[in-house]
Formats: C-alpha cells, sequence, structure tokens
C-alpha cells in the first residue's frame, strides 16, 4: 500500500448517512482504487448518554478500518479522551497524514496526541460547514450562543495548530484566510456521484416545489421558508418535504398555523429523495449556513433547477444563475418572494434538464479526487522530514 492517511471526526452519533459520510465513502473508495491506505478515526458525542458502542450502516462495510470513541461527560473529561484515545490510533496506525473534519478543537487533541507520542504528522483541517455555522448568524438558546462564543474565542488557537487546510467551498476559504494569515489552504470541493442508469428524472412544472434535507431549523431555516410561502399563498405551488429532524413537529404546527397544512406534504425520511418526488419542479434551499450544500449538485444531476440563499458557504460555487438556478440574498424574505413568484409566473427560466445535469459534471467523484490527491501530495511534499517514530 502506499501512504497512509487517517481520518478524523467528532460526530453526536453514526445513525445518519448524510453528506459527509457519502463524501467520504466516496473518496475512500477512490484513494484506495490509487493504492493509498485509509483509516477512520470516530469520536461519538452521544446526545443519549446510553447509546450502544455499536457502528451503524455507514460504516458497517469497513468497521475494521476504524478506531471508534465514544465520550460521554463534561466538556473538560470529553477533551481529555479524545486525545488520549487519538494518541493511541495514531500509535497503533502511524499515519503520514491526518484530516480532520467536524469541531476544530479536535485539532488541539490531535496535537497533543502527537506531543505526546513523540511524532511528527502533518495535520489538515477539513471544514464541512463547521466554520460557517460558527460564524454566521444562526439563532440558538442562551446556551448554545454562550458555547458559540467560547468556541469563536478559541478558534483562532485551534486553527494555529493545523498544518494546512482542504476547503469544500470559497466561502470557507475565505473564512479560514481571516483567522489564519498566510495559511496553506488546498481547494477540494466534495464529490457527487453520478447517477445511476435510467434515474434521471427531469424537471418538472414550477409549482412543484421540494425541500430535502434536515429538518433543524436554527441552520436551515426551514421556518423561513414556510413563512415566504405563504405570502405566495394565491399562486398555484405544493411543496414536498423530505427528511426529518429535532424540528419536525414544530414546523408542521407552523405551516398548520400558516394555513398551509393542506398543501406541504411531509414525506419523512427516504433513502433516495428523489426517486419519491418524480415530477420536481424546483428545489429551494433557504439555509443560514453550509458546508458544500450537496443537495444541490444533487438536484441539479436529476435536471432539476434550484433557488437557494446565497449564505455561507457553497451556494455561490454551485449555482450559475440563469443555468442551473438562481440565489436570494440570504435572510430576505422579500428578495425570496419576488425570485419564486417569477419562476412560478414563467417570468424567470433556466436552461434544459439536459444543460443542469451537465452543469454537475464539475464535482464528479474524477474531478473532486484529482484535485484532493494533488492537494495531500502537495502537504506530503511540503513536509518532507515526517518521522512517525
Amino acid at each position: 500500500m502506499g501512504k497512509k492517511i487517517l481520518f478524523v471526526n467528532a460526530v453526536p452519533n453514526l445513525s445518519t448517512f448524510g453528506g459527509y459520510e457519502r463524501v467520504l465513502e466516496t473518496l475512500w473508495d477512490g484513494l484506495e482504487s490509487l493504492q493509498y491506505e485509509v483509516r477512520l478515526s470516530v469520536f461519538i458525542f452521544p446526545n443519549d448518554p446510553h447509546q450502544p458502542a455499536e457502528l451503524v450502516r455507514p460504516y458497517l462495510q469497513r468497521k475494521e478500518k476504524i478506531f471508534l470513541g465514544y465520550l460521554r461527560g463534561p466538556g473538560h473529561l470529553k477533551f481529555t479522551r479524545s486525545h488520549r484515545m487519538l494518541g493511541e490510533a495514531l500509535q497503533d496506525y502511524r499515519p503520514d497524514i491526518i484530516i480532520i473534519s467536524g469541531n476544530p478543537f479536535m485539532i488541539t487533541a490531535a496535537r497533543l496526541a502527537l506531543r505526546a507520542n513523540r511524532q511528527r504528522i502533518p495535520i489538515i483541517y477539513w471544514d464541512h460547514g463547521y466554520l460557517p455555522f460558527l460564524l454566521g448568524k444562526a439563532p440558538g438558546t442562551l446556551r448554545i450562543k454562550a458555547q458559540q462564543i467560547y468556541q469563536k474565542l478559541l478558534l483562532p488557537y485551534s486553527l494555529n495548530l493545523a498544518d494546512g487546510f482542504f476547503s469544500i467551498s470559497s466561502g470557507i476559504a475565505q473564512l479560514i484566510a481571516s483567522k489564519r494569515k498566510s495559511a496553506g489552504i488546498w481547494y477540494t470541493p466534495n464529490p457527487v456521484r453520478y447517477l445511476p442508469q435510467n434515474s434521471f428524472i427531469g424537471a418538472g412544472t414550477p409549482k412543484h416545489l421540494i425541500y430535502v434535507g434536515r429538518l433543524d431549523d436554527g441552520p436551515k431555516n426551514i421556518s423561513f421558508l414556510i413563512q415566504s410561502l405563504r405570502d405566495l399563498a394565491d399562486y398555484p405551488w405544493e411543496l414536498r418535504i423530505v427528511g426529518r429532524g429535532p424540528d419536525e413537529e414544530s414546523l408542521k404546527l407552523l405551516a398548520k398555523r400558516a394555513g398551509l397544512d393542506q398543501r406541504i406534504h411531509w414525506l419523512g425520511f427516504q433513502e433516495e429523495p428523489f426517486k419519491v418526488i418524480p415530477n420536481a419542479g424546483l428545489l429551494l434551499l433557504t439555509s443560514r449556513s453550509e458546508g458544500f450544500a450537496m443537495v444541490l449538485v444533487e438536484a441539479h444531476l436529476h435536471g432539476i433547477p434550484t433557488l437557494s440563499s446565497d449564505c455561507l458557504s457553497g451556494p455561490t460555487d454551485i449555482i450559475i444563475p440563469g443555468l442551473n438556478g438562481d440565489l436570494y440574498r440570504e435572510g430576505n424574505r422579500a428578495d425570496f418572494v419576488a425570485k419564486l413568484a417569477d419562476i412560478l409566473k414563467g417570468i424567470r427560466t433556466f436552461s434544459s434538464s439536459e444543460e443542469i445535469a451537465r452543469s454537475a459534471h464539475r464535482f464528479s467523484p474524477e474531478n473532486s479526487l484529482q484535485c484532493f490527491v494533488k492537494a495531500i501530495e502537495s502537504v506530503l511534499a511540503k513536509f518532507p522530514s515526517v518521522e512517525k517514530s
């Protein structure tokens, strides 16, 4: 085998197969095909303190290649345990490069683990939306806001401990550059797999609106979507929502109070969401922040145009206004309503479904893997004297 890569992530649980998991699976396959050796170190902060220590579907096929750690208790204990467990994984695996996603405090944990082990291995931070959420304006409870203030104070320290950064969007690259001057930043767009044969859908009429994603109103701002659609009650439209999340019931109640419960249909979680919405005409995304917004590319692959906020970060890299969709000013209800109204009236149109699908090929697995490998090799060339003893 060739160079050894250790991916590190900290998550609340392993019960979902979201964007990060799909990206990692695609890159993992590609890297192994090029003779890289890959391992994953996952630290789980269980929402349920009695959650069993088991791997679920996203990682079952590779469970022998995963270092799994459960972190319970107060924050300082979680931090102590994380760098101790990570140190054990580093001693056992001895990678050539460490790539960290999620909370950047794991950079600090990795640096402490390396010092304790007397290892010299480059640490790369590969953000998938944590920075846009932390540095954005998503609402939250006083406790959440206090945690964000505390994490923002620690952020420069953590980022200064990284040896470089992989950026999945131009927005994340700008955020990193604003916090870490003269940082080595490599562009590594997320890969989106090609559609299986005979699964291309093509766009239906614009009145068939869809939302696909987690029902988490803080970052996703779905309440904004529902309230805005109330302003368009006189237009012919229906909205199908695919996904589940912590705010599902409160959002259903909001739709009912807005008098839209007969026009908004809740389809729950679907393994293949676009198969249950074959006549979709327009995908809507009203997020306050994103990492890459893979759902936009997935919609484009199916030939479906999109209307999205211009939030940090991702949508502005993906949407080409007039071709595969349009952007509105994040949080600006008047702008969103005006643009959606023009689409529903047929004033604002987009290219053919086939052209929309071709616009997504920029994010093919081959192109993304090429960028990722180039970034890895650039980092390894920058640290030629790395010793793993």
